[in-house]
């Protein structure tokens, strides 16, 4: 009979933070992200946060390259709804010319 062993992962604790607890988890084989010591967990997590906060450094540089370029915009994400569910939702680029606002919907 197969027994569970003890793993340890990162998992994030909310939506649309960066927080990252480490748990201990009991399973019958690793999953993805999942390793015997914590030491393992935590360096396997500090080098892919690493990557992530390289990662998002270029694409806020690229933002900002942009808009001294482009002038103002702004890319939003919209939700349409009501106590019945979701019936549209997506994202947009806008930005003035002329007074004139400009909204482009993303697929």
């Amino acid at each position: 009979m197969r027994e569970k062993k003890t793993y340890y992962k990162y998992e994030n604790q909310s939506n649309g933070e960066n927080n990252f607890m480490l748990k201990e988890i009991q399973l019958y084989g690793a999953g993805r992200n999942c390793f015997i010591s914590r030491e393992e967990a935590e360096a396997h997590f500090n080098k892919a946060y690493e990557t992530a906060l390289d990662k998002y450094n270029h694409i806020v540089e690229g933002l900002g390259k942009l808009k001294d370029t482009l002038g103002r915009f702004s890319y939003e994400y919209f939700i349409e709804g009501d106590t019945y569910g979701i019936y549209n939702e997506g994202a947009y680029i806008e930005f003035d010319i002329d007074d004139y606002t400009f909204k482009f919907k993303q697929d």
